[in-house]
């Protein structure tokens, strides 16, 4: 058992409707399995929006660096919001981490 790199966005009310959304799209997809590899397989995500709008980089960049996913563990994603929900549209976020296989 391992864990491969996964990197999702989704939209959502908030970060957390959008993490929970992913995992069920996954649970569909994926099905049960605790190793699937899926998004299913995440169990927390880490807000990493504030240090990350004060890096200047690109979101996918910032999550992506390699000491940032060094310090993640299995089953664990950072996650930044790209565009924050307004009262018209939801918002988007994007996360990135390591899923069980």
């Amino acid at each position: 058992m391992g864990a491969t790199d996964i990197a999702l966005s989704g939209p959502g009310t908030s970060m957390y409707d959008a993490y929970q959304r992913l995992h069920e799209q996954s649970k569909q997809q994926d099905g049960e399995d605790a190793y699937s590899g899926g998004f299913n397989t995440i169990c927390h995500y880490n807000d990493l929006t504030d240090e990350w709008r004060n890096s200047g980089r690109e979101a996918s960049e910032y999550l992506e660096d390699e000491e940032r996913m060094e310090r993640l563990d299995s089953r664990e994603v950072n996650a930044v919001c790209l565009r924050p929900p307004t009262s018209q549209r939801e918002g988007e976020y994007l996360f990135v981490g390591w899923a069980a296989e």
